[in-house]
Order: C-alpha cells, then sequence, then structure tokens
C-alpha cells in the first residue's frame, strides 16, 4: 500500500512512475559508458543493470530512437581525434 502511495507521488512530481525513471536513469548512464571505446556493448549492459544485451538494446531503442551501437557510430568523432 505505501509503495503504491509513494509511487503515485512520484509520478504526481515527474510525470512518470518510479519504474520508467529508473529505467531512463539507466539507458542515461549507458549513454556516458557508449562514449567510452573501451567498454564493449555487453559490459554497457552489464554495468548499468542488463543481464540480457537484447533487452538492453530494445529498452535503449525506446529510449533513444537508435540501437546502442547505431548511437555509438553516431558520437564516432570523439573516438577519431
Amino acid at each position: 500500500m505505501f509503495v503504491v502511495y509513494l509511487n503515485r507521488l512520484f509520478k504526481k512530481d515527474l510525470g512518470m512512475s518510479f519504474i520508467k525513471y529508473y529505467t531512463r536513469l539507466r539507458i542515461f548512464k549507458s549513454l556516458e559508458l557508449l562514449m567510452n571505446p573501451n567498454y564493449n556493448i555487453s559490459e554497457i549492459a552489464n554495468r548499468v543493470g542488463y543481464n540480457s544485451l537484447p533487452t538492453f538494446s530494445n529498452t535503449f531503442h525506446e529510449i533513444m530512437g537508435k540501437r546502442p551501437s547505431e548511437y555509438r557510430k553516431s558520437k564516432q568523432v570523439y573516438f577519431d581525434d
């Protein structure tokens, strides 16, 4: 009952559920990690709490509109300098 109440307050203040907020937080953290070419995408998925690479990739795509590998390639300019 208390959890439902807290989630309702969270949603009222931030406009999204705690789960949705936490998911976005994990994906936004992965954006930082994708800028580091020393980490492969499986490692990044694991570091942000995903045990399944397909789940991470699908969630990333839902939020960012690109797959993690596509996002990394679009930022490749920074790696080449």
